[in-house]
């Protein structure tokens, strides 16, 4: 331990790290020294050793990283940077996805469609399953469609045209020759997020839960969470059932 502090101060030394406070501690060291001998410094300098050191030591608390006010491995993000993780090569490697969204149509891309039914459902265990808004709720699409366009400064793909592409896809998708289980639902209200949960009832699996919000500058920027069963047990928990109370709720 000692040899390890002292590489530590050669290193700042050499870096010219933490002059400061190397400066104030040997000066405080000295100080402490020389009072063990007798009265050979004035009180005038120890005092001002004192508060030196006490200056430094209230500064560099006051620099000290602040702690995440989340949990560890918790943290808000925004889709971009779940696409920085690499969440196809994720869906690739599944046995289970569960997907909600209200028209998918950016999780049911070429790249993700392409590794949903060549790794996914190309195994006997694979199960997907997919929930959209119901195209049918026609006043609800009608409002979801104005309160999502009405709410993003540059939006790129209408509502109506995205579920619509959506439901055709997904009726090739129930129609492939696939070894895995596909089940698609139509859910006749928006709930205000969207979420997909990867191997849900594994150790490893995660939920990724999207908010709509009420105001964004473009669908890439609103806020997303990450839930693993290990390190966030209850929301887990509370983000799985929220998706099977939508399962239920919808019509087939």
């Amino acid at each position: 331990m000692t040899s390890y502090w002292w590489r530590r101060v050669v290193a700042d030394l050499r870096a010219r790290r933490n002059l400061d406070t190397y400066a104030v501690a040997a000066s405080a060291v000295a100080v402490g020294v020389a009072s063990t001998i007798g009265d050979v410094l004035p009180d005038s300098l120890r005092w001002a050793v004192t508060l030196a050191t006490l200056g430094v030591l209230a500064v560099r608390a006051a620099d000290r990283p602040q702690p995440s006010p989340w949990p560890a491995g918790f943290a808000p993000g925004d889709r971009a940077e779940l696409s920085r993780e690499a969440l196809t090569d994720r869906i690739r490697q599944a046995h289970e996805v569960w997907i909600f969204g209200l028209s998918a149509v950016n999780v049911l891309d070429s790249h993700n469609c392409q590794g949903l039914r060549d790794e996914l459902l190309s195994r006997t265990d694979g199960v997907l399953r997919i929930v959209v808004l119901d195209p049918d709720a026609t006043n609800v699409v009608d409002l979801t469609d104005r309160q999502l366009n009405a709410c993003v400064d540059f939006p790129m793909h209408g509502l109506k045209r995205s579920l619509d592409s959506t439901v055709a896809l997904l009726e090739q998708i129930v129609a492939w020759p696939v070894a895995g289980e596909v089940a698609v639902r139509y859910l006749p209200f928006n709930p205000g997020f969207s979420m997909i949960a990867i191997d849900p009832r594994r150790r490893d699996g995660q939920v990724l839960v999207e908010f709509h919000g009420f105001h964004n500058r473009s669908t890439l920027d609103r806020m997303h969470l990450r839930f693993t069963p290990d390190r966030h047990p209850r929301w887990y928990a509370y983000w799985l059932e929220q998706y099977e109370h939508l399962w239920r709720t919808s019509r087939l």
